[in-house]
């Protein structure tokens, strides 16, 4: 079971790991505020008279650092891919600002003279060549190596962008070229240790339910391996 989620800071400020008998704390979760969880069950537990939902989990980056805490300390690690989005504007702003894109944003980085451009990060998610039609010079840079994405969804995000930025270089993209990319545009769609959804309705389901949801349709217990970069010239 692969349910992706991160601490909820407000309420995570007294909060608690525990032991699997409940009876001895072992880590505060204030001191993660921007680890990743992954449960590995999810149970009821009765307190104070209310059934209250509790995971066993442990840290996407350190398999060791595990234990049991109520589910109210955490949210579901959601995010949202670029056919959800409308505008370049819009799909720039969640890049920046959310959580689960935080590895996007800083690949965004890398490439500081390159604006954001949901067409092509649209292409990156779906190879569709009509997407591209309004653009030159396309250039696809795909981390398609299972074992380059699998050690990619492992590492904290500030440690896998060296890891990215090391490989982008070995193919020529270097810090001065990256700069000089004045005249192009950038898509990016890169989902790691999160919960990535193309689908609306089935995003907002995942967000209302507390427990890995399945039905028809969804099956809320997986992550979405995906790290593509396209860089076009707009014609």
């Amino acid at each position: 079971m692969a349910l992706f989620l991160t601490t909820q800071s407000q309420k995570a400020k007294k909060a608690y790991i525990w032991n699997s008998s409940h009876t001895k704390r072992l880590h505060n979760l204030k001191n993660y505020p921007s680890t990743i969880w992954l449960v590995s069950n999810a149970f009821v537990r009765q307190v104070k008279g209310n059934n209250e939902v509790y995971y066993k989990l442990y840290s996407a980056y350190n398999p060791k650092l595990k234990g049991t805490v109520w589910s109210g300390y955490l949210k579901k690690n959601l995010q949202k891919l670029p056919p959800l989005f409308d505008s370049s504007t819009a799909y720039a702003n969640y890049l920046k600002t959310s959580r689960a894109t935080k590895l996007s944003k800083l690949v965004a980085q890398l490439f500081p003279n390159t604006p954001i451009d949901l067409t092509l990060s649209n292409y990156a998610y779906e190879t569709h060549e009509s997407l591209i039609k309004n653009f030159s010079d396309v250039q696809r840079i795909a981390f398609d190596d299972n074992r380059l994405k699998t050690q990619v969804q492992k590492m904290a995000p500030s440690v896998a962008i060296k890891y990215i930025e090391n490989h982008l270089n070995a193919l020529g993209y270097t810090a001065d070229k990256r700069q000089s990319m004045t005249k192009y545009y950038i898509g990016i769609t890169i989902a790691g240790n999160s919960e990535a959804m193309d689908n609306p309705t089935l995003f907002t389901l995942s967000q209302k339910s507390r427990y890995p949801t399945v039905t028809k349709d969804l099956i809320d217990l997986m992550d979405y391996s995906h790290c593509t970069i396209v860089l076009g010239i707009p014609k």
